[in-house]
């Protein structure tokens, strides 16, 4: 019994190294595949870059990118900024892959060096160096695309043309300015850091809020930039602090909470320096809240302890 139990485990120790000898070789055929693609990738880039002269310069990263049409004068793209493109991406033979939707102006919208424009990887490492109102030529390699777009007219290892259109750019300020006029928002106080307070509903006779109280809140939070919800409807004790003092939340969260007395509402919005920084949000991988982002509360206070 004891010697055929010993064979056994050599027989699955063998077909296990077998395995193993067959995974590594399977593997460094896929990546020999994938580096030959790669370097198709780049001599039909080259080719195509010089058959219809578009001089497009090589970044880091793999991406040729040429610009068409620079607007003097417009508003640069800095990191932060939200940026809307619209585009229209072909193969080299013409053929029609995908495109934003032009016609309702629906463009794609990305944080410039903090999120990725969704349809090619690099195009973030590049972005800094436009400007609203710029049109250029990406011409993106295989391993520079997005994964998803991938079909039977756009199989996976062949290079792609992106024709972008930088449709607008808006700054931190801008951001929040659009959010308060497009809102009505009627801003009662704003702090020389930043932060803009709209008292929505008062009640001057009411206790206030002051610091090493513990507080109940009901609050929702938004991407200033988009409205969209980063924090649902909820109801929370927090312990509210003096300014000067490290808080349990966000810097401008608690500070707007000092500002309030028990019943009343207010609406507030935080810059990204008093709100989740240039680091941002993340939970379980996901990114919630990017770096960068202003964020708006909607607040009231429940009970002061």
């Amino acid at each position: 019994m004891k010697i055929v139990t010993q064979n056994v485990l050599f027989r699955n120790a063998l077909a296990a190294s077998a395995l193993c000898v067959a995974l590594v070789a399977c593997e460094t055929e896929s990546s020999l595949f994938q580096t030959r693609k790669t370097l198709e990738n780049e001599t039909e880039i080259i080719a195509y870059n010089t058959k219809n002269g578009l001089n497009a310069q090589r970044a880091a990263s793999g991406l040729y990118y040429s610009v068409l049409k620079t607007s003097a004068g417009a508003q640069a793209i800095q990191v932060g900024d939200e940026v809307s493109v619209h585009y229209v991406a072909t193969r080299f033979d013409n053929v029609l892959i995908d495109s934003s939707d032009t016609f309702l102006n629906t463009p794609t919208r990305f944080i410039a060096g903090v999120t990725r424009f969704a349809q090619i990887i690099a195009l973030g490492d590049i972005v800094t160096n436009f400007k609203e109102g710029d049109k250029l030529v990406a011409l993106v390699p295989w391993m520079l695309r997005r994964n998803d777009i991938v079909s039977l007219v756009a199989p996976l290892y062949i290079p792609l043309r992106y024709d972008l259109s930088i449709a607008n750019v808006r700054n931190e300020e801008e951001q929040i300015t659009d959010y308060i006029k497009n809102n009505n928002i009627k801003i009662t106080e704003k702090t020389t850091d930043g932060l803009q307070f709209a008292l929505t509903q008062a009640y001057p006779d009411s206790v206030k809020v002051t610091a090493d109280k513990r507080v109940t809140l009901k609050f929702t939070g938004r991407l200033a930039a988009t409205s969209v919800v980063f924090q649902t409807p909820a109801t929370s004790d927090y312990t509210i602090v003096d300014p000067a003092k490290p808080a349990s939340t966000v810097r401008g969260f608690n500070d707007s909470v000092l500002k309030m007395r028990k019943g009343e509402k207010a609406t507030v919005i935080i810059p990204y320096k008093l709100g989740y920084g240039e680091a941002g949000r993340s939970e379980a991988n996901r990114i919630v809240v990017p770096g960068y982002s202003p964020l708006v509360f909607d607040l009231e206070v429940v009970k002061i302890e």
